[in-house]
């Protein structure tokens, strides 16, 4: 009975990374979908935005989240205050990246993008969304339970008593 039991907790176990780093991104366009329908933003602005923030959140996770994931996994750095800290950092760089990005690519000068340019724009639309994303990625994986051993065999071991 206890084998049924445990196979259940293997199979989440063995893919509780691969799912945190499919699911977390979506919280960004929540985190932006919500903070816009209480602002009184229309559907297809709030639409826009949630498509921008799911875009960038994935490119975040993808570029940028994964090896510093695994980075911090590996020198057992695993607390839960630092997941929602990276997230911040992530989403405000790649909403930098956005926000200087964007004008570019439609012609302007970059003195012209960077005019235009509001750091708390990034902060307050690239930053909170990360840290929800960070912050979700962390309770889904929750990397502060995984085994750090460097072969199977090692870990196969430590799960037997």
């Amino acid at each position: 009975m206890d084998h049924e039991s445990d196979e259940p907790r293997a199979w989440w176990e063995g893919r509780r990374g691969l799912i945190a780093f499919a699911v977390a991104p979506l919280a960004g366009p929540l985190v932006v979908s919500i903070k816009f329908a209480f602002a009184g933003v229309p559907d297809r602005v709030i639409l826009i935005f949630a498509w921008v923030s799911l875009v960038l959140g994935y490119l975040g996770v993808v570029l940028f989240g994964r090896p510093i994931y695994l980075l911090l996994r590996l020198v057992g750095l695993t607390m839960f205050w630092l997941a929602p800290l990276v997230g911040f950092a992530i989403g405000v760089g790649m909403m930098c990246l956005f926000l200087i990005g964007l004008p570019l690519s439609l012609g302007q000068t970059l003195a012209a993008a960077w005019a235009s340019f509001d750091f708390k724009d990034a902060i307050e639309f690239g930053g909170v969304p990360g840290a929800a994303v960070g912050a979700l990625l962390w309770l889904i994986a929750r990397p502060d339970r995984r085994q750090h051993s460097a072969s199977p065999e090692a870990q196969n071991d430590a799960g037997k008593v």
